[in-house]
């Protein structure tokens, strides 16, 4: 697995980064406090250099993994062909795309693009679900596949339903983003309980200091002033848009829960790599396969499954002399 994939943890660690500094505090800190200018604009500058490494090397990693499934794997089956044929056009696309566009796709495209990594992502996790070591996180990839349909199909909605100045289409919209919440928070709660049943000391310790964190965070991010405000502006910035129908506490848990996952994933050395990468990336992109670092991200987890080992064929027992 490492040489198929290097560097799986370090992968997590930089999207990790690049999710919470580049999409989250650099958007919120502005407007926040008086007299800081220079540290907003180091923020700013720190979080547009981590955003743009993990969307080039995550997207180079893609390709390297699809050609390395290509190019060396023996007996490929003609799905796991078009696997990686999809996952390296589509992560070289999407840069490509994002890099013209300044990140902002058309809609038709960014469906496009949700579309294809939605099937590789469900396909990648349905075929983990055949392998014993990787098959919770397969199911947490078939999790996290379903929540990115539901999330974008409710930013589809709402985008139809602004142009047509329909109420009852935004509350459609707003009722599968809420239905996707309810998937996502399924799949992390999942990936907790596969995380932390090892009996690892040091990992439960680690995990269960930031599980305490989330709650006292989450209720931290309700104020209007100082660090609280900047905590809450960070997780509207990462949570999924149009809002669901879930109260503003529980919208903030399952963000800061996700953070908490995917940074478990980076830390922990418990667990094999690949389906940690896959696990860690799932969290991060689980709500934006519509937007190209999501997309990269939601494929190198794709990837990460379809580059697993095969199980070891057990070797048959010897028949016992007769006497």
């Amino acid at each position: 697995m490492h040489d198929a994939v290097p560097f799986p943890r370090s992968a997590v660690a930089l999207a990790l980064l690049a999710v919470v500094l580049g999409r989250g505090v650099a958007q919120a800190l502005p407007g926040t406090f008086t007299g800081i200018d220079g540290a907003i604009e180091v923020v700013e500058l720190s979080g547009a250099i981590c955003s743009q490494l993990a969307a080039g090397l995550l997207t180079a990693l893609a390709v390297r993994s699809a050609a390395f499934l290509l190019f060396t794997q023996t007996r490929r089956p003609m799905l796991t062909v078009a696997t990686a044929l999809t996952s390296g056009a589509v992560a070289t696309m999407t840069l490509l795309a994002a890099l013209l566009t300044h990140n902002q796709l058309a809609t038709q495209w960014s469906v496009l693009l949700a579309g294809s990594v939605i099937v590789v992502l469900a396909w990648s996790g349905a075929q983990a679900l055949a392998r014993p070591v990787s098959r919770a996180a397969g199911l947490i990839a078939i999790g996290a596949a379903v929540a990115a349909t539901l999330h974008t199909l409710g930013r589809v909605t709402a985008l139809e339903a602004a142009d047509r100045a329909s109420v009852l289409g935004f509350g459609v919209a707003r009722g599968l983003a809420s239905a996707g919440s309810v998937v996502e928070l399924g799949s992390i709660v999942g990936a907790l309980v596969w995380l932390l049943s090892p009996r690892h000391t040091k990992l439960r310790a680690s995990g269960s200091l930031l599980l305490a964190l989330v709650p006292a965070l989450a209720l931290g991010a309700t104020r209007d002033q100082g660090w609280g405000l900047v905590v809450g502006r960070t997780l509207e910035q990462l949570s999924s848009h149009p809002d669901p129908m879930l109260p503003t506490f529980v919208r903030n848990v399952i963000e800061l829960t996700a953070i908490a996952t995917a940074a478990l994933c980076a830390m922990t050395t418990s667990r094999a790599a690949g389906p940690l990468m896959a696990v860690g990336l799932c969290m991060l992109g689980r709500a934006s396969a519509d937007i190209p670092l999501g997309s990269v991200f939601l494929l190198n987890a794709a990837l990460a499954l379809q580059l697993m080992p095969a199980e070891p064929d057990r070797a048959p027992l010897e028949e016992l002399p007769t006497s």
